[in-house]
């Protein structure tokens, strides 16, 4: 089994990301390989994907399904990470669930436990910070990397404002609990949204008020030992993604911020792919070629560069 530590530095190989295929991405095929969606079938059989994703990360139920098959799921060369709901109270079945992912080669869990908008009283997260921070102590206790994904409550036309209060809200509640849980930040990644105006409000940010409001948000909430964040797509084409992860990326790097940063997107990689399943006869070679696409441009954008616009 591989290090927490080693695993954090595979995922964080420049100059890669993570692919997020998850519900939303599941959702977005329309095609079945046995009991795994075609799309994701594709994303873990496309050739020279590792140049630039190392990490992908799949529902249980995916993971699953190719765990049962004999030939297991085809991602040799990329580490494998499940997604888990985290528990509201300690509990064995979780600890159980996660002893038998690693027994059949996950190399990470990620942790997500958003609560809908009209569950959340006025002033309080959005997150479920003391059951993340649960799951991820219990993750660190059996060897295994734990990733909390923050993700930004979908209201569609809040401001950058908004975004930066409901995210930093968020985060703050979110480091309070894993520091009760005793959970090591040196072991942890923490998977967030990039701080951005909502895909119909009026007002949309530029690139470099981004980055400044994400990185405000990031420095502000998180431990200084974190070792890594990944930022979400959340919902933004992946133009849109991709520009605003090249200017986050080249602040960070003139800012010297503590912790790794990469990307850790979903739709924003699947989009393209998934309009090539919807023909009822297409390349079979495209959806791969339409992933790969996605992943170079997304990894490209690591590298950040200089992006026009004022904080």
């Amino acid at each position: 089994m591989r290090g927490i530590q080693d695993t954090i530095a595979a995922i964080f190989s420049p100059p890669k990301g993570m692919m997020v295929a998850d519900e939303y991405a599941e959702a977005l095929s329309t095609r079945r390989t046995g009991d795994v969606p075609a799309l994701i079938d594709a994303a873990l059989e496309t050739p020279g994907l590792e140049d630039y994703v190392s990490a992908v990360l799949l529902t249980h139920e995916t993971f699953a399904a190719g765990a049962q098959r004999a030939d297991g799921l085809p991602a040799d060369n990329l580490l494998v990470g499940v997604r888990l709901t985290p528990p509201g109270s300690p509990s064995d079945s979780v600890r159980k669930t996660v002893v038998g992912l690693i027994d059949n080669g996950a190399a990470f869990v990620e942790w997500r436990a958003n609560r809908a908008p009209p569950d959340v009283p006025r002033g309080s997260p959005h997150i479920d910070a003391a059951a993340l921070a649960l799951g991820a102590s219990i993750a660190q206790a059996e060897g295994m990397l734990p990733i909390v994904t923050v993700a930004m409550p979908d209201l569609a036309t809040h401001s950058i404002s908004v975004s930066e209060a409901v995210t930093t809200n968020a985060l703050i509640a979110l480091r309070e609990q894993l520091t009760q849980a005793e959970v090591d930040s040196r072991g942890l990644v923490i998977r967030v949204n990039m701080v951005v105006p909502g895909l119909n409000n009026p007002s949309q940010a530029d690139p470099l008020l981004i980055a400044h409001t994400t990185l405000r948000v990031l420095e502000r909430a998180l431990p200084e030992e974190l070792s890594g964040v990944l930022l979400l797509s959340g919902g933004q084409p992946l133009a849109t993604a991709c520009t605003n992860l090249a200017a986050i990326t080249s602040l960070a790097r003139e800012r010297s911020v503590p912790w790794q940063l990469s990307f850790g997107f979903s739709r924003a990689l699947f989009d393209a792919a998934a309009e090539v399943l919807q023909h009822p006869a297409f390349d079979p070679d495209e959806p791969r070629d339409q992933l790969l696409r996605a992943c170079r441009r997304a990894s490209a954008s690591l590298a950040g560069g200089a992006t026009p616009g004022t904080a």
